[in-house]
């Protein structure tokens, strides 16, 4: 009867301190990881606009370079870059 009562004991024990072997550090790494209420989006974006009909340097007027405008508000850009090959004006 003892012997029984030590092998559970021991059996209860060994689950007890497994389970907190693997419990204690993910809930530290679950303490330490950053979470954001916002995650970040990718940091790339690529614009190409068309307007048939209108010539090069009047998309370039009325579109490219408003929307460059527009385009250096936004919080944390890096790089604007902007060109228009035959009158398809693309930003990134």
């Amino acid at each position: 009867m003892i012997a029984a009562s030590l092998t559970l004991l021991s059996t209860t024990a060994c689950w007890f301190w497994v389970s907190q072997c693997c419990f204690l550090p993910a809930a530290w790494s679950r303490s330490i990881t950053p979470i954001e209420a916002y995650p970040t989006w990718p940091t790339t974006m690529r614009v190409i606009t068309q307007w048939p009909g209108i010539s090069a340097e009047q998309i370039e007027q009325q579109v490219t370079i408003p929307l460059e405008i527009v385009m250096n508000g936004i919080p944390h850009v890096v790089h604007l870059r902007s060109f228009s090959l035959f009158g398809l004006p693309t930003s990134s």
